[in-house]
């Protein structure tokens, strides 16, 4: 994978490749990412619940590019897998891990009609997400950065994909946000918890990697998966994850999990009542791993956490990704219920100080066995 300049460059010319790449890629990305925490200011006529998508499709297709991956045959390069990208700052290009796949050449072609040859900064295969950075200084020209949501997005709002389905250059596709946060138990993702943003979109091979935009021309999701099997079953990463991932890869570095020592569960009515949490409040602990971080914070099977630092929580998957993507070795306030049946009684408050788990998947929910996962498009 070309994650450097080639070894066989002189060393002062590699050593001074890499100082600048790696000056140009923390100046870059740390304002992009500003950017993204802040959101552009909007059009005071832009309202998010709008169904005429031309505005933000003009503002955003500047900011996609096609992606190829491939080799290089008798000087000409041959492309054999392509999918779409987005600009998130100067020379940097984010898509989907899976567009990648194993080849040693990358190309994108810009809304300019430019072929840049690019390198890979890094890659979270768990999330499917990559960062590409130009080779060569100034090569992406300088297209306008995405501006990424700053908030989550809701049922119902009107969001559209802009991308290159079968190598058609800057196709848009219109449609709603059908469930927005999907978690691993429903898609078959073992191990990790993308909660991603289900639509009913008509995503097809090429769209992996693109942007979904809202009726504002901001970015909302990264378009990562669908279901073959089924209509109208698009999945896209939600900024929350796409932000997590991009501040490790700025800094070099893989991103990495937190090892927690719980499995969570929806916590169903009966369980609610016993325990006199309100409807639809909470997450239970169905499973507790002996030696964990949950075990030594004194959590049980059966337990519903109600809240996270001051934060309540109702979702499965949302917990599960802000235990797990939060930093080894900080404290965690959670405030927890308990059955009345249950010898001792609860805590009204826990402490839960996560350890480390470079290289490992993060605790597995308990999935039902289905025949079939989502695909990439």
């Amino acid at each position: 994978m070309p994650t450097s300049p080639p070894r066989s460059a002189p060393r002062a010319l590699s050593a001074a490749l890499s100082a600048a790449l790696s000056a140009a890629l923390s100046a870059a990305l740390s304002a992009a990412l500003l950017r993204a925490a802040s959101a552009a200011p909007r059009a005071p006529s832009c309202d998010v619940s709008e169904t005429d998508f031309r505005a933000a499709y003009k503002r955003v297709s500047p900011s996609v590019v096609s992606v190829a991956a491939g080799r290089v045959v008798n000087g000409r390069f041959e492309g054999a897998q392509m999918g779409t990208g987005v600009v998130i700052g100067q020379g940097l290009v984010l898509t989907n891990a899976h567009v990648l796949g194993a080849s040693g050449e990358l190309r994108v072609r810009t809304y300019d009609r430019r072929v840049v040859k690019m390198w890979v900064v890094g890659r979270h295969e768990p999330l499917d997400v990559a960062l590409l950075v130009e080779q060569n200084e100034g090569a992406l020209g300088a297209p306008p950065p995405v501006t990424l949501a700053a908030g989550p997005v809701e049922t119902g709002a009107w969001v559209a994909a802009i991308g290159h389905p079968y190598d058609m250059p800057h196709s848009l596709s219109v449609g709603v946000v059908s469930g927005p946060a999907r978690n691993s138990e429903q898609l078959e993702w073992r191990g990790v918890f993308p909660g991603f943003i289900q639509t009913d979109l008509p995503l097809n091979v090429g769209h992996s990697g693109g942007p979904l935009i809202n009726a504002c021309g901001e970015m909302v999701g990264l378009n990562t998966q669908v279901r073959r099997d089924a209509q109208g079953l698009s999945f896209s990463l939600p900024n929350s994850r796409l932000r997590a991932v991009l501040r490790a890869l700025k800094r070099g570095r893989p991103f990495t999990h937190s090892r927690v020592g719980l499995t969570l569960k929806v916590v169903s009515y009966q369980r609610g009542r016993r325990a006199g949490v309100p409807l639809r409040a909470g997450v239970r602990v169905q499973r507790v791993r002996e030696g964990g971080a949950g075990a030594r914070a004194g959590l049980r099977p059966n337990d519903i956490i109600l809240s996270l630092n001051g934060a309540a929580t109702d979702d499965v998957d949302e917990l599960n990704w802000s235990l797990v993507s939060s930093p080894a070795g900080e404290p965690l306030t959670l405030v927890i219920a308990r059955a009345p049946e249950v010898e001792g009684g609860a805590p009204p408050r826990v402490t839960l100080t996560l350890v480390p788990d470079p290289g490992a998947a993060p605790d597995e929910p308990d999935a039902p066995d289905a025949p079939n996962a989502p695909d990439a498009p």
